[in-house]
């Protein structure tokens, strides 16, 4: 078997512990209130970041797709199913 992936895994999960899953995490809901303060807003209060880690699902409703138009318009990547918008914020992001 090949063995390259379990030593990039190794290496990954190496650098995730050197910098500590509650720094990734706090990293991550300031990614959020950024995110957040940039919406219009009658648009914030979908946004929370209690019980979130990196992955913010928002149930935006009737208002789905121009939400999602406009994310596209900034170019910011999103997954769109039904009413509910997901959006993936990473340590690798600023």
């Amino acid at each position: 078997p090949d063995v390259a992936p379990f030593v990039l895994a190794t290496q990954s999960l190496r650098e995730l512990q050197g910098i500590g899953v509650p720094s990734i995490l706090a990293h991550n809901r300031e990614l959020i209130d950024v995110f957040r303060s940039a919406l219009p807003q009658r648009w914030r209060p979908m946004v929370r970041t209690e019980g979130h880690g990196g992955t913010l699902c928002l149930p935006a409703g009737s208002e789905a797709a121009s939400i999602s138009e406009r994310l596209r318009e900034s170019a910011v990547r999103h997954d769109r199913r039904a009413d509910t918008l997901r959006i993936s914020f990473h340590l690798c992001n600023d």
